[in-house]
């Protein structure tokens, strides 16, 4: 076992070392030591937008480049640079720089092994993708006795309650070593925000949310060395209203509220490296305030697209189950009161009421139905035509808007689940492809889902349904999802052979998640055009000939 250690490492660091290559031999892994990465954080700053469902965070970290003996050749264009996420958040995306000038950086999700110690402490070693192992991912995850924290100090990168999600960034060997580089990690995660109440009644001025937090969690991922030459964490969480009830602050960090401002501030008072020290605990920070409307959730959505070459449209249909997340409604709803509520514009402070859905540019014949069947209040806004100088200025035509009324209004704890489906141009969606081999291929662009803004989606399907006699389909999603199956046929109107379908599934989805989704296919010319006139001349061909053969047949009993 050959174990490399670094000079300027405290000893305790040594012994996280040989721990973590013990356990890479107990797990059957490499246990070559990989160099740390030549960047380390000088300061954190995130900001939290806390509001309804959704919780946006950018947490910025300010990296030296500061290379050593062993954090590898001077001469690598570009290292890696763990950061962890509290909860399991559905969009992740880094950039690198500052300003309007950010670069899109490389991301992947960190592999987990995890162990339950006797005392009840788990450990959980990372194990990077495609790289050796790391001794820095050796960390104390939840769980465990305060002596087993205290124990484990020198594995310590992080905490949470809720969980943490390690990612790798891809960060570039800057150009001049003395500059900082500032990567920004941005996440979109659904429900960690709560209600206070459990239940309220029907008459409320908005619901009481409270946001709370781990601060330590900003530290997973970093390496001891890190956590030592950090000078300052900030937190700010900005609320969606500047009607903040309570703040709690943890022990190791001072908080700042400006009278009636919506943004609380929470700065470090001394070494972040204090964080870890046995006797601090845990340090939870804390902020109640409130909504002042209803925001609803998405609890499902399905998403049928059907492409048709012979109709020249796609056709997209939703099935969405709709929930109001809010704490649950006491006693009976008063269709009075309510009434009462629209007339003084406060009954969206507890119910839903309506909602608004942006389409693509070019939606046509749109509908809306529930499983009593049409609902008639609703109202469609197609995409407006473009003038001829906004054309020469190639500006992109707006999005259609479908403004929807559900059958009776949302209260916390209700659920409604409806249909919507539109048609768009096929040319708006697929692309032939030039190809030199004289194949017939074909590009199709399917947003994921269409953007509801601040709304979360536990659960989306997206099923798109290729035209019959499709081949050789490739499918790009836009982001990492949980699974993509191609193998499936699928049967519409006049369909004979099957229509080849995908299918993907994602969790934790938001309006961050309506990039579309790329499907390369092969289509020949005689399946594109003929299949279908084909089909229909032999079905009536052969209902035809049957009915000619039963005219011709003697069904009489003969005497």
């Amino acid at each position: 076992m050959r174990v490399v250690l670094s000079s300027r490492l405290p000893m305790w660091t040594s012994v996280g070392v040989l721990l973590s290559s013990t356990f890479a031999s107990v797990v059957g892994l490499s246990s070559t030591y990989v160099s740390p990465s030549p960047f380390h954080a000088s300061s954190i700053v995130s900001t939290v937008n806390v509001g309804g469902p959704l919780t946006t965070t950018f947490t910025s970290y300010t990296l030296n480049y500061q290379p050593s003996a062993d954090s590898g050749s001077s001469d690598e264009k570009n290292s890696h640079w763990t950061v962890g996420v509290e909860g399991q958040p559905g969009f992740v995306e880094a950039r690198i720089g500052r300003g309007p000038h950010k670069q899109k950086a490389l991301l992947e999700v960190e592999e987990v092994k995890s162990s339950v110690g006797q005392d009840g402490a788990r450990s959980t070693t990372f194990l990077p993708k495609n790289r050796q192992l790391f001794w820095k991912y050796i960390i104390l995850a939840t769980g465990g006795t305060q002596s087993a924290y205290g124990k484990h100090q020198h594995m310590c990168s992080g905490s949470s309650p809720k969980g943490l999600t390690f990612y790798a960034i891809t960060v570039p060997k800057p150009t001049d070593e003395s500059a900082q580089t500032v990567v920004t990690l941005e996440t979109v995660t659904a429900h960690l925000n709560k209600p206070l109440e459990e239940s309220r009644p029907q008459v409320t001025e908005g619901v009481r949310m409270q946001w709370s937090s781990d601060i330590s969690h900003l530290l997973a991922g970093l390496d001891p060395a890190d956590v030592t030459a950090l000078e300052s964490i900030k937190i700010k969480v900005v609320c969606p209203t500047p009607r903040i009830s309570e703040v709690k602050a943890p022990p190791l960090f001072d908080e700042s509220h400006p009278q009636g401002g919506a943004t609380v501030t929470f700065t470090s008072k001394g070494a972040p490296s204090d964080i870890f020290v046995p006797s601090s605990g845990p340090q939870i920070a804390s902020v109640v305030y409130q909504l002042s409307e209803a925001i609803p959730s998405v609890r499902k959505l399905e998403r049928i697209v059907e492409t048709s070459h012979w109709g020249a449209k796609a056709s997209f249909q939703d099935n969405i189950d709709l929930y109001n997340p809010e704490p649950k409604l006491q006693g009976h709803f008063s269709r009075l009161e309510h009434q009462r509520l629209m007339m003084q514009n406060r009954a969206k402070a507890n119910s839903i009421t309506d909602l608004s859905i942006q389409l693509p540019a070019g939606a046509n014949n749109a509908y809306y139905y529930d499983l009593v069947g049409n609902v008639s209040t609703s109202n469609f806004r197609p995409s407006p035509p473009l003038t001829l100088t906004q054309k020469s200025k190639g500006k992109a035509p707006a999005p259609a808007l479908l403004e929807l009324k559900p059958r009776y209004p949302l209260q916390g704890g209700w659920n409604y689940s409806f249909t919507i489906g539109f048609d768009v141009p096929l040319s708006d969606s697929v692309k032939a492809l030039n190809r030199n081999d004289g194949k017939r291929m074909f590009l199709l662009a399917v947003p994921f889902v269409t953007p509801l803004k601040d709304v979360a989606m536990d659960d989306v399907t997206v099923e798109i349904r290729l035209p019959e006699g499709a081949s050789d389909i490739k499918v790009t999603p836009p982001f990492p999802v949980d699974s993509l199956t191609i193998d499936a046929l699928s049967k519409g109107y006049l369909d004979s052979t099957g229509r080849p379908t995908v299918r993907l599934y994602k969790r934790s989805c938001s309006d961050r998640h309506s990039s579309p989704i790329f499907v390369e296919y092969s289509l020949p010319l005689y399946r594109e055009f003929l299949q279908k006139p084909l089909s229909v001349a032999m079905v009536m061909l052969t209902v035809f000939v049957l009915t000619l053969i039963a005219r011709r047949t003697e069904w009489a009993i003969p005497k």
